[in-house]
């Protein structure tokens, strides 16, 4: 479920793009949280009530880094007059800042602010998951690619880390669900892909 939310952003970019010269670059090749204040500063002088509710990618090397041709995917949300808004900016490989704006579809995300607890960025969390199998699987696979999402889910802050073949010889896709604030492992599938 979460992967698909990073492919649906990844995949989703023919939707209204706001691009802009503007904008201050990013840090290139950037980990979960490297431009995190940036965006939160942008979105900010956008709109003073959202709050941050999913930090997204489909595509992160095994270092915890964007790759080329893929972002991280920031989403600001609100809730106003019981109707959800949802905006989105992208950080691109490159450092390009993206302001993708309001998001074409309504899903049931918890409108709860990400930031207090984030802690773990996404090269500790891909260190996590690689003591919990992803190594082995790495090996076995070794152009595996990675999406990860930081989200709500079970009523805490959790940071997934998910792996595929891109060659579409692995059988199975391993998840890693890993508490953002503390690093403790809730799941793991990587058993059944190794």
């Amino acid at each position: 479920m979460l992967s698909i939310i990073a492919i649906l952003v990844a995949c989703n970019d023919d939707i209204v793009t706001n691009p802009s010269l503007d904008f201050p670059r990013g840090t290139p090749n950037a980990k979960a949280f490297d431009n995190l204040q940036l965006v939160r500063s942008l979105e900010k002088k956008q709109r003073q009530n959202t709050l941050l509710i999913i930090i997204s990618t489909a595509g992160a090397n095994q270092e915890g880094s964007v790759i080329e041709g893929s972002a991280w995917s920031y989403f600001f949300g609100v809730l106003e007059n019981n109707v959800e808004r949802t905006f989105i900016w992208k950080v691109w490989a490159d450092g390009i800042v993206e302001y993708v704006g309001l998001a074409p579809y309504h899903r049931p995300y918890n409108i709860i602010e990400l930031g207090p607890v984030l802690k773990i960025n996404s090269d500790a969390a891909i260190k996590i998951a690689r003591h919990y199998g992803a190594k082995e699987y790495f090996n076995k696979y070794p152009n595996a690619a990675i999406t990860m999402n930081y989200i709500w889910k079970y009523s805490q802050a959790i940071v997934t880390v998910s792996l595929y073949d891109p060659y579409e010889l692995g059988e199975c896709e391993p998840e890693w669900l890993i508490k953002s604030d503390t690093g403790e492992l809730l799941h793991t599938n990587v058993e059944n892909c190794i």
